[in-house]
């Protein structure tokens, strides 16, 4: 399966489109550094950190539901991005510019979707497919007895 770019292939829409937002609130950023405009930066990092946080908290319980393993592991990598983020903001408060600030948290979304959520891809794709498999088992029968076979382990 290819690196993530934008998340679409999570197989989880709410989180695909949560993922995409994050891209292009990350593009913005970036143009608006570009263009040398501290202000829509400003917005934009504020705007970035309320989304992250809600995003955090949706992927993290969708995670519980689902029993993924690396749930712990992945939710720390998340607030080390929040604080990250918040890191770069108070740079960008203190000095004034922007640039290394957003390079670098869009360096780090861009890792974190590449990397700790294609892990997310395949726990799900595995998942389903044993769903799948479970689902065709028993539509084909195969989680009963044969006909005249004993109906459970002793006989009973």
């Amino acid at each position: 399966m290819p690196a993530l770019k934008d998340g679409s292939q999570l197989g989880v829409p709410q989180l695909e489109v949560e993922h995409r937002q994050i891209r292009r609130r990350a593009e913005r950023i970036s143009a608006a550094a570009a263009a040398g405009n501290e202000s829509e930066v400003r917005a934009s990092f504020k705007f970035l950190a309320h989304y992250l946080e809600e995003h955090f908290r949706n992927e993290e319980q969708w995670m519980d539901e689902e029993g993924y393993p690396g749930l712990i592991e992945h939710a720390r990598a998340h607030a080390a991005m929040a604080a990250r983020l918040a890191d770069a903001r108070r740079a960008l408060d203190l000095v004034g510019t922007a640039a290394r600030a957003v390079k670098e948290i869009a360096q780090e979304l861009e890792r974190h979707v590449c990397q700790d959520d294609q892990k997310l891809v395949r726990f799900h794709a595995a998942r389903e497919s044993l769903r799948r498999m479970a689902n065709h088992a028993v539509a084909g029968g195969l989680d009963s007895a044969p006909a005249g076979a004993p109906a459970g382990p002793l006989g009973s």
